[in-house]
């Protein structure tokens, strides 16, 4: 799969794009900062990735919904930990 990397604006500033294609459905942005950081951690991102490479994937939680007084539904994690709504 090949990276693509396109520029864009936000809130008057460069930031940089990448994804692994138009279908990308989380694509990774970064501003000047986290690209600055992103290349002097190069190595350790290497290393990382190749430690990893052969871990299992997680499973995302179950899902379910609750209904609100008003009607509305609301997703609610199973074992998502406190709640800190009101």
């Amino acid at each position: 799969m090949a990276i693509q990397a396109k520029e864009e604006v936000y809130k008057n500033n460069p930031i940089l794009v990448l994804s692994w294609g138009d279908d990308d459905k989380y694509p990774m942005k970064l501003g000047i900062s986290k690209a600055k950081k992103a290349v002097a951690g190069h190595d350790f991102l290497k290393e990382f990735i190749y430690r990893h490479k052969d871990d299992p994937r997680r499973q995302a939680p179950a899902q379910r919904t609750e209904q609100r007084q008003d009607g509305s539904r609301d997703a609610v994690y199973r074992d998502s930990g406190p709640s800190y709504r009101s």
